[in-house]
């Protein structure tokens, strides 16, 4: 499989000699990431093999495979050129493939104006197709793919790359997930499958740096862990990088047993890339991950741009310079590096983070809107970000800037920035100020046109903003803890903003001009003691967060001042002086309501129909009465306190005609989304469909085909109210052209609580609600519905886990059409 096998003789090269593939050579081969290189390899030798596929789910080592077969042709003298295009990053756009080509082989001008004009030109973009043809025409190359979605071999055309064939000996190499990229079949099919258990075990040792092969009790747990892993190439190196211990640290026996049994314990319940997440060891580490997944369609992101976007996110605050701030971001970079979640290029100068790990319905959000200032985008080029100091000096072209980050020293300077400090920097598009002594914006701010972010933080001397009024770009201004600014400039020219913070400042009230931002998205005021009204926000249907938490003057919003809402996904009202919410009737797509210690609300409205409702939170509410159809319960955790699915609980009338009680009133209640589930099969998407039940991070598991059946749930007591009697419930549905479940093929489920690993309850039902052999399941509303697993009693959440557990007691018969929302864990009332 080595190219330089194949020298027949001193005056006979690579390029000259023709092999052809043997007969009977198979056309498609399955084979594991530690040996798929070699194969490929061996193809790449064969003439009469122009065309070759990898395919490989996400994890299964399709990227490490193909650049370890890129490498080796750049180093063999079997190509001309090896050209590397990543095609999901742009989304499978034939002008930005090209361009990546183009790039490659010198053609095009890095000026970001002429390539914007390239790629705009049908007539230069034709021309560079051209250009690219001749010159592949007298070249033997390898075009390497990446990563394709849907592609057809005669696409190449439109590529201007010449069809791989015997005579010109070039060839085209397709990396993706789909079994037909094109339609006229690959020469050659490598499938990735997974590692053998051996294989699995030599990449542990060596990403663990074989601290974990010794001594015995340890191997016992390392290889425990590993037998538990689906064994993909991706899932090994990062719970390898979970467990890693830094060279020069003093290696603690007893916890790294503790870390090992953790991982396992995680890795029963959660996909491995949550098992990654959770154990970060810091809010701040999982913040600054949990950012970098953002960059979507990005395979490189320059490290200082990255730094930046931590830094105006806030996730580097309580430094006393920007050299410690960003020497801080570089630390972090450095844990994530050594934990195998992202990667440095060569230069040290841009990060890279694997495909898979940017999918962000694997992670927990801290935050339930998962709220960001700005787009990552913003930061892509660090060219033209410019860091100053408290000394407001700088050495860029002030024309070329783009984003400035000025931060202040510890003693709050600098204090006053020159009235021309801003002159000329018409590029300026962010300006982010921390930790400043000013009093206000110099004069010159006012010209900057192309200005759509401002973010000052910490300022706490600020109190005019007067210069702000003009600037009519703006999509986000941050303006949080300047404790000094008590009045805010109107916003009649701020028609494109989308997110206005203003948390921890000392405003009374906002100017009337606000009702007229109807693109507003998150409108925050956390911690505005002194702000007791909103102007009318009828206007305002695009909101997706309003936070007024510990706004502790703030009295309300009337009715007819609010409107309706059809996409706020959050609304924080806790230790407010509201009395009543009758608007929360427009809010039908609500998933977070938070009334924590609003001691002067005594009413809600009927919210069963709010079928997205994830989190409702009236602890301390002690004033609040519940309507005579609507029973509340208090807020929902998950094991890491994170935000969980949950639905409203229904009215009491319908409870008592079931024979079931309804949670009390202050008591915790959790549901443990679909995501969360160990539902055995999940990763097969032959076996399992996830589908998005809203426009939001909801959702649910469809079983599309499968003889088994098993799903278990799993969370900590402890995070339970104490002294409290829980029942678990399974949330589903069926679909109208289920299989299985009906009762002439007497398809029973066991439903099991266990606690302290021992059974508290097992019940055997039909899951189909025209079973007369169980009560039928409880409706919940919008097609959902329950059937309680079993019931335990939480004494102090001393007992560790309780699971709540699905699975098949008949086997031999197919099984489709069931939808799984989560399993919900709630107080049961006492008799």
């Amino acid at each position: 499989g080595d190219f330089n096998s194949q020298k027949t003789s001193d005056s006979t090269t690579e390029k000259d000699f023709v092999l052809f593939a043997p007969k009977g050579d198979p056309i498609n081969v399955e084979s594991s990431s530690s040996t798929a290189p070699i194969k490929v390899l061996e193809w790449l030798n064969y003439a009469d093999v122009g065309i070759i596929e990898i395919q490989g789910d996400l994890g299964m080592g399709s990227t490490w495979t193909t650049k370890c077969v890129m490498d080796s042709a750049l180093k063999s003298d079997l190509f001309d050129e090896v050209i590397w295009v990543d095609v999901a990053t742009k989304h499978c756009n034939r002008s930005n493939m090209m361009m990546q080509i183009a790039d490659h082989l010198n053609f095009i001008s890095t000026n970001k104006k002429k390539r914007k004009q390239v790629q705009k030109s049908e007539k230069l973009l034709k021309l560079l197709k051209q250009k690219i043809f001749w010159f592949l025409s007298d070249k033997r190359f390898l075009l390497i793919l990446h990563d394709m979605r849907m592609f057809f071999s005669s696409d190449l055309a439109k590529l201007g790359v010449p069809h791989p064939d015997i005579q010109n000996k070039s060839k085209v190499l397709f990396t993706g997930r789909e079994y037909l990229l094109y339609n006229e079949p690959a020469h050659r099919v490598l499938s990735l499958v997974r590692l053998t258990f051996d294989q699995a075990w030599s990449l542990f040792s060596e990403r663990t740096e074989t601290f974990y092969v010794s001594p015995a009790d340890i191997r016992s747990l390392a290889e425990t862990l590993v037998k538990s892993c689906d064994r993909g190439p991706l899932e090994i190196i990062l719970l390898a990088g979970a467990l890693r211990h830094p060279k020069k640290s003093k290696k603690d026996i007893a916890l790294v047993i503790e870390q090992l049994r953790q991982v396992i314990d995680l890795r029963k319940t959660l996909p491995f890339k949550n098992v990654c997440y959770d154990m970060l060891p810091s809010l701040k580490l999982k913040d600054c991950f949990l950012y970098c997944t953002h960059y979507v369609e990005y395979d490189h992101v320059s490290v200082k741009g990255l730094i930046t976007s931590w830094m105006l996110e806030g996730f580097l605050n309580g430094f006393d310079s920007l050299k410690e701030a960003y020497d801080e971001g570089e630390r972090i970079l450095g844990v994530l590096e050594y934990r195998y979640l992202l990667s440095r290029s060569k230069d040290r100068k841009y990060v890279m983070i694997d495909e898979s790990l940017r999918d962000r319905y694997h992670y927990i959000l801290n935050k339930g809107s998962d709220e960001i200032f700005t787009k990552p985008e913003l930061f892509i080029n660090d060219r033209y970000i410019t860091f100053v100091d408290e000394s407001l000096t700088y050495s860029e072209n002030r024309v070329a800037i783009t984003t400035l980050l000025l931060y202040g020293n510890a003693d709050s300077s600098p204090c006053n920035i020159p009235w021309n400090f801003f002159y000329k920097m018409w590029s300026l598009e962010a300006v982010i100020i921390l930790h400043a002594g000013i009093k206000a914006l110099p004069r010159s701010f006012a010209d900057l046109g192309e200005l759509r972010v401002l973010v000052l933080r910490g300022c706490l001397s600020l109190v005019d903003l007067d210069n702000i009024k003009s600037v009519q770009r703006l999509e986000v201004l941050c303006i949080s803890a300047s404790p000094t600014l008590n009045k805010i400039p109107s916003f009649f020219d701020m028609h494109n903003l989308k997110t206005l913070n203003l948390s921890y400042t000392n405003i009374e009230e906002l100017h009337y001009s606000l009702s007229g931002l109807w693109r507003l998205e998150f409108l925050i005021l956390r911690g505005c003691s002194k702000l007791r009204k909103l102007p009318r926000l009828n206007k305002l249907g695009s909101l997706i967060v309003l936070d007024l938490a510990n706004c502790i003057s703030f009295t309300g919003i009337e009715d007819e001042c609010f409107g309706y809402k059809p996409d706020l996904h959050t609304l924080d009202l806790s230790r407010t002086q509201v009395a009543e919410l009758p608007f929360l009737l427009q809010c039908i797509n609500l998933h977070r309501l938070l009334l924590t210690d609003c001691l002067h609300l005594k009413t809600l409205p009927n919210l069963e129909s709010h079928i997205f409702l994830s989190v409702r939170d009236i602890s301390g509410s002690s004033a609040l009465c519940t309507d005579s159809n609507e029973v509340y319960s208090g807020h929902c955790v998950d094991h890491n306190d994170q935000v969980k699915d949950y639905q409203p609980l229904p009215s009491t009338s319908r409870l008592s005609q079931r024979g079931q009680s309804s949670a009390p009133v202050g008591l915790k209640s959790y549901m443990i989304k679909a995501r969360d589930l160990e539902i055995q099969g999940a990763d097969n998407s032959d076996w399992w469909k996830w589908k998005t039940r809203s426009y939001e991070f909801e959702e649910v598991a469809e079983l599309l085909e499968a003889e088994n059946l098993v799903v278990q749930g799993r969370m900590d007591t402890r995070k339970l109210s104490p002294k409290t009697k829980y029942g678990a419930y399974i949330v589903y549905q069926l679909t109208s052209n289920a299989t299985g479940f009906n009762v002439t093929v007497d398809p029973r489920v066991e439903l099991t609580i266990k606690l302290k690993k021992k059974t508290v309850s097992t019940t055997h039902v039909h899951l189909d609600p025209k079973s007369k052999l169980n009560p039928p399941p409880r409706q919940r509303g919008g097609g959902w519905m329950e059937i309680e697993m079993g019931s335990f009693f939480n004494s102090q959440g001393e007992d560790g886990d309780v699971l709540a557990i699905l699975k098949e007691v008949t086997h031999n018969h197919e099984k489709s059409g069931l939808v799984i929302q989560g399993i919900e864990i709630r107080p049961k009332k006492s008799r």
